[in-house]
């Protein structure tokens, strides 16, 4: 569970790197935001408190939102996505500290390449 919230980390990370502030909440979706530990893990990895929405179907709703911005619908997609996604649970960050873990994850990551193109040609 852990390196898949470092996986997630790593893409946050370059959002934040070109220019997005660092968010209070993130949204989440999907079934593992029905497991409380695994929405723990992730807020602490990412260092932000975890919004569970109500749907499955999270990418559905951001492709609707972005539509009906676009056909203006609404001002700014921010605005519609307050209106229609309904959220559920909220973890807080705070559990436990994965930073040192995450940097561990980040220098041995690019070590494993050779190993992972064997595993995928298995």
């Amino acid at each position: 569970m852990e390196g898949v919230a470092f996986g997630l980390r790593d893409g946050y990370d370059l959002m934040r790197a070109a220019g997005i502030d660092q968010p209070e909440r993130i949204r989440a979706s999907g079934g593992g935001t029905k497991s409380p530990i695994w929405r723990q893990i992730v807020a602490d990895v990412l260092g932000a408190d975890l919004v569970a929405l109500a749907t499955e179907e999270g990418a559905a709703y951001g492709a609707a939102v972005l539509a009906a911005s676009g056909a203006g619908w609404a001002n700014e997609a921010r605005e519609l996505s307050h209106l229609w996604a309904r959220t559920t649970d909220t973890t807080a960050t705070g559990g436990d500290d994965y930073s040192a873990t995450y940097e561990l994850y980040r220098e041995q990551y690019p070590l494993l390449r050779g190993t992972f193109t064997q595993l995928s040609s298995l």
